[in-house]
């Protein structure tokens, strides 16, 4: 393992790409490496702080402590497991050969967000057309455990699916004049449960009014793939896009709360009073669909034209595995209730009131999540345990919300969806 010297861009909103600075992996005697980063004197002037929390703008040299390996903004450029195989495939390498700057050296350009390595940005999507291609060569991937040989096998998985890729297959396509993150279900899951969920839990989350990213699911060659419209990519250039578990500088979202996320947008958003209602009501409705796996990489910042607010939601999933809630509502992980959401808003930094208000209405958007589930055609029979659980979590917000009405009234807040 030798020492790596990557040039970091970061690319504008309108486009202009910009040389940000220099990240330098040095080799440490434990196998592992220890990062530092310097803002190039011309992103000084005229660049954004690339995480506002950890690297703000300054002229300082910024390290991680001795063998931690990569700093949080960068390492956040890079995918998920399933994704990362595939960027070791890219690299003509094993997984276990490299760290998290050989794996950026390789990601190169063609990372989501603003920033890139060692040149401005490529477009790296395939025109929809190819996608049953694409999916010939992802059910190949998946089977094997690859070999190096065997990247030549894989051309357009490895051109497009290589910098968005989490626990499932995901691919970058270009579509209608927009690029789309394409979301098929892993070969190894049917019925394919997580795509119609993933679309069921979108539309009720639209429903209740959370600004959300725009979606579309079809069937391709037997397969339902769900298509996520990028919000990093503006007409123009290029949104940064920065995740909790960067801006938080936290791994374990079990010891993190709804409230230290709201304190990050209360410091940092241009219109944080919006985006911590914002964030309230994807809390709410993360906990009545259970939404239980709503880590730290599932909510994010972007950078706009006008400065760093909450990301639209995406990745709003119901779990029919598991019941525990990754990041804790008024101290608690499982049966929550109304009054715990109550707490965490007010801990969020919301009036009683006002956490009252949004709270009734959202439960009234989503209380056809029945037909909603239908609509989206996701399975009686393997969502059982899923469906009995949603009963139960808005009959103890109903029970909760009613013991409030018969003392005061809570009057249902006029709301619209902004962003």
């Amino acid at each position: 393992m030798n020492d790596i010297l990557l040039k970091v861009f970061a690319q504008t909103p309108a486009g202009k790409t910009l040389l940000a600075g220099d990240l330098l992996a040095v080799r440490q005697q434990t196998n592992r490496q220890q990062a530092f980063f310097k803002y190039s004197p011309g992103f000084l002037e005229n660049g954004f702080a690339l995480d506002p929390v950890n690297l703000p703008l300054a002229g300082k040299t910024f390290a991680t402590t001795p063998g931690v390996g990569m700093l949080r903004a960068f390492a956040d450029c890079l995918p998920d497991s399933w994704g990362l195989r595939l960027l070791a495939a890219k690299g003509g390498k094993s997984l276990a050969e490299l760290t998290a700057a050989g794996l950026l050296e390789i990601l190169n350009g063609s990372g989501l967000g603003a920033i890139s390595f060692n040149g401005p940005h490529q477009d790296q999507s395939i025109e929809f057309d190819l996608i049953k291609t694409v999916l010939g060569e992802v059910r190949r991937f998946e089977k094997s455990s690859l070999k190096e040989a065997e990247a030549r096998n894989l051309r357009y998985l490895l051109a497009c699916g290589s910098s968005a890729g989490g626990a499932q297959p995901k691919m970058i396509v270009s579509m209608a004049g927009g690029k789309w993150i394409a979301k098929p279900c892993s070969i190894k899951e049917n019925p394919q449960l997580t795509t119609l969920l993933e679309d069921a839990g979108l539309t009720l989350a639209k429903k209740a009014l959370i600004p959300t990213a725009h979606h579309k699911r079809i069937v391709t060659a037997d397969r339902q793939i769900l298509l996520v419209k990028r919000f990093d990519i503006t007409r123009q250039g290029r949104n940064a896009m920065l995740s909790f578990r960067a801006l938080l500088n936290r791994d374990d979202p079990t010891e993190v709360s709804y409230n230290a996320l709201a304190e990050i947008l209360r410091r940092f958003s241009v219109v944080a009073g919006q985006d911590i209602e914002n964030l309230f009501s994807q809390m709410i409705v993360n906990v009545a669909l259970n939404n239980a796996d709503g880590h730290l990489q599932n909510f994010s910042m972007l950078r706009t034209k006008t400065g760093w607010r909450l990301s639209p939601a995406y990745d709003i999933v119901p779990n029919i595995y598991q019941t525990f809630h990754l990041l804790k509502v008024n101290g608690r992980h499982e049966q929550i209730g109304f009054e715990d959401v109550i707490q965490e808003g007010r801990k969020m930094g919301l009036s009683a009131h006002l956490c009252r208000s949004i709270f009734g209405d959202v439960i009234d958007r989503i209380a056809d999540w029945e037909t909603v589930f239908d609509q989206c055609e996701v399975p009686q029979k393997q969502t059982i345990e899923l469906r009995a659980c949603i009963d139960k979590n808005l009959a103890r917000f109903s029970r909760g919300l009613a013991a409030i009405t018969k003392v005061q009234a809570v009057p249902r807040r006029v709301r619209k969806a902004r962003i």
